[in-house]
Order: structure tokens, then C-alpha cells, then sequence
């Protein structure tokens, strides 16, 4: 039934714009936070249109603890939308705390979710009404916009170490391929595809360009 009726829901969102379909999204959440039920839908509405999940990243942690990998690579697809919260356990029952301060492993799993492509929101989800002795949004904000921050700029720290390695790497191994030559082939042999050089032989380049001159 909750299949049938998001499909439906998703042609009827699909024909007020078709151009552009309003999403429809799931949110992980109460019954709907194991993968084999989550597995389930997302199999069965691929072809819908405009379907896609809601991550609630602490309501999953309840269904498979620290190791987020399995449950994420699985519905990593659908995925459209994060809610980031974190949680402390007290009595075994979560309770709220600033990002970055509980048992979530959420730097890990916003990373690999950069990493992956993800190119949606996150949206801090901060539930003081039913938590009255949590700090007062317009606080917590600030906490987690700081986070995202420094997250953001962590993550864009390794990208620049990675690319720097590989320049490094590349230089290398085009140097000793052809010692003394790495400089003019820099200049007008080199053609690089994924990682390798495919290159004029510069021996025979210069030999002809020897024979031309002296008439050969």
C-alpha cells in the first residue's frame, strides 16, 4: 500500500510540471529505518519520478549503529535530502547534542557522502520543543554552521593534498620514463589521458627535424 500510494503520489507531482517533477520524498524515519524495507521501496518506485529519500542520519544510527557504510552504500542513489542531528545516549535512549559532540560518526559520513558526488542539502534539524533543556536554536545554529565550516574546509584541504600528489606522481613517472627529455616533450609531445602519457617519440622528432635542416 505505501508503495502504490507513493507511486501514485509521484505521477500526480510528475504531470503538474513534467519538465521538472516535484520530488517526492521518504523520510528515514519510525517504521520506515531498516534497509530491507527501505531496500524494498527503493526498488520498486526507480522508475517513479521525482522519488527519492530523506536521510536522517540519527534515526538510521538506531537501526545500524556506527557502521553507516553497509545501510548508505545500499540507498546511497535515492538519497536526496540530509537531516543532520547528534545524539548522546542517556538510559539508551538518544538525546540531542551539538554536531560533532555525540556518538554519531557524522564528519565521516558527510565526507563520504561529498566524496560520492552528493551535491543536495543538509538541513540541521534541532527539536527543542520536545527537548526543552537543549540550547535555544538561534545557539545552535551558529554550532553547526561552524561545523559544516570546518568540515567543508577539511574536506577541501584533502582534495588540493590529493591533487598536489598526483601532479607530483605524474611529473614523476613522466621524468623517468625519458630522462633528459622531460622538459621539451613538456613543451610539445605529451598528450595525457587518464593518468598516462602517450607521446611522439622524441628521438625520431628531433632526428627529422635535423635531416630537414640539413637537407636530408
Amino acid at each position: 500500500r505505501v508503495t502504490e500510494g507513493l507511486a501514485s503520489l509521484c505521477a500526480y507531482a510528475a504531470s503538474l510540471c513534467p519538465a521538472a517533477p516535484v520530488q517526492v520524498l521518504l523520510e528515514v524515519h519510525g517504521d520506515f529505518n531498516t534497509l530491507p524495507l527501505l531496500r524494498q521501496i527503493c526498488d520498486a518506485l526507480q522508475y517513479a519520478p521525482g522519488f527519492g529519500l530523506i536521510w536522517d542520519v540519527e534515526n538510521s544510527y538506531l537501526w545500524h549503529g556506527e557502521n553507516f557504510v553497509p545501510f548508505y552504500k545500499a540507498l546511497r542513489s535515492c538519497i536526496r535530502h540530509v537531516h543532520i542531528k547528534d545524539c548522546v545516549l542517556k538510559n539508551a535512549k538518544p538525546h540531542p547534542c551539538l554536531p560533532g559532540t555525540g556518538v554519531l560518526p557524522l564528519k565521516a559520513m558527510i565526507t563520504q557522502m561529498l566524496a560520492d558526488g552528493y551535491d543536495g542539502y543538509f538541513s540541521f534539524e534541532w527539536e527543542k520543543r520536545w527537548h526543552p533543556d537543549i540550547l535555544p536554536p538561534e545557539q545552535a545554529l551558529v554550532q553547526y554552521v561552524g561545523f559544516m565550516r570546518a568540515l567543508e574546509a577539511e574536506n577541501q584541504g584533502r582534495k588540493k593534498n590529493r591533487s598536489a600528489v598526483g601532479r607530483k606522481k605524474r611529473r614523476g613517472k613522466f621524468a623517468g620514463k625519458w630522462p633528459g627529455c622531460a622538459s621539451e616533450m613538456r613543451k610539445s609531445c605529451r598528450i595525457w589521458r587518464y593518468g598516462e602519457a602517450t607521446t611522439i617519440d622524441a628521438g625520431k622528432k628531433r632526428a627529422r627535424e635535423t635531416a630537414g635542416r640539413n637537407g636530408g
